[in-house]
């Protein structure tokens, strides 16, 4: 009996170590995935276009939901945008000031941005079926009209308090230096 209950163990324990063992190699396999071609898209523009992507069980909820997040994606591109061409004013100034203007810049920069997303457009629509899970995937691609860096750069030039210690060019610069960030960090995932 004793001999039957050795075996019996030394065999669970080949049996439950090599399980574990046959795990760790299952999981460090990698598999790659294609990106939907509204992803790819809003990669080609990050300063004019986002994506999103949602599932539902209802495929109109599941495109609308898809549509909400692409717009709340382009709005942190744009406000990380804005955050780092008002960096001017901190980099100039270390005065109240600079801190005031800074703030202005950012609060006027996220009133154009929220304009222009409320006249977004869907620029590309794919839905997908999972009939096993009883679901539809939506992968969404909005865009705005207008290059919001250009947008934000000419309401800031026309305010006669920001104007004065306004580097246009730096502006845009930062800005766009910010968007490529992202678009680099996007394609590398």
């Amino acid at each position: 009996m004793k001999r039957f209950l050795s075996t019996l163990i030394i065999a669970g324990s080949a049996i439950i170590i090599s399980s574990c063992a046959g795990s760790k190699t299952g999981a460090s396999k990698k598999i790659a995935v294609e990106k939907d071609e509204c992803e790819i898209l809003a990669l080609e523009a990050p300063g004019k276009r986002a994506y999103g992507t949602a599932s539902s069980h209802k495929m109109q909820f599941a495109k609308d939901q898809a549509a909400i997040y692409a717009r709340m994606e382009l709005s942190r591109i744009i406000a990380a945008g804005v955050k780092a061409g008002s960096k001017i004013y901190d980099q100039q100034y270390e005065t109240q000031t600079a801190i005031e203007n800074k703030s202005k810049v950012e609060q006027l920069g996220l009133v154009i941005a929220d304009n222009e997303l409320k006249n977004s457009r869907v620029i590309c629509s794919n839905v997908y079926e999972i009939p096993e899970r009883n679901l539809y995937e939506a992968h969404v691609c909005i865009e705005i009209s207008s290059n919001i860096g250009d947008k934000i750069a000419e309401e800031i030039s026309e305010d006669e308090k920001l104007r004065i210690d306004f580097d246009e060019a730096r502006f845009k610069k930062e800005f766009d230096a910010e968007l490529a960030k992202y678009k680099e960090s996007r394609e590398n995932r």
